[in-house]
């Protein structure tokens, strides 16, 4: 299926992968089908589940009912957790410092947004395969969330 409007009315198979149950952009694909086509939501096999999981550094999870139009019931899938705010590779060390220091002093933010935000002191500095800038490194270390 292509990115153009007249592509996301031709298909027969959608297959998503990790972050497709985000408010990315580049996701909103499967809001608007899940709105226009009655889709039908398969479940994978558990062993498929697992090496995935195993594999792309996700962990074990559930599509809950009703997060899209055909979602009937709470599906087993893989989940990736975690928001990862950007900036070039370059930017101070200080600058990255203070922002994951504001982002950290001010977790009671996140929740009045118009998407509930979480912030997990354990898993903060995991962007997965983002890398993680030096001075939020720091940060996370002084702080005892990173060892």
């Amino acid at each position: 299926m292509g990115n153009s409007p007249e592509d996301r009315e031709k298909f027969d198979v959608v297959i998503g992968g990790a972050g497709v149950m985000t408010t990315a952009p580049e996701w909103s694909i499967w809001t608007e089908i899940s709105q226009k086509f009655d889709l039908v939501f398969i479940q994978l096999p558990d062993d498929l589940l697992d090496e995935l999981a195993q594999e792309g550094g996700q962990e074990r999870g559930t599509i809950p009912p009703g997060l899209y139009r055909g979602v009937v019931r709470p599906i087993p899938t893989v989940v990736r957790t975690g928001t990862v705010i950007y900036c070039r590779d370059d930017a101070p060390d200080d600058f990255a410092y203070i922002v994951a220091q504001a982002m950290d002093e001010q977790q009671q933010l996140l929740q009045w947004s118009h998407l509930n935000f979480s912030y997990n002191i354990h898993t903060v500095w995991n962007a997965y395969e983002v890398p993680l800038h030096p001075g939020a490194a720091r940060y996370y270390k002084e702080k005892g969330y990173m060892k």
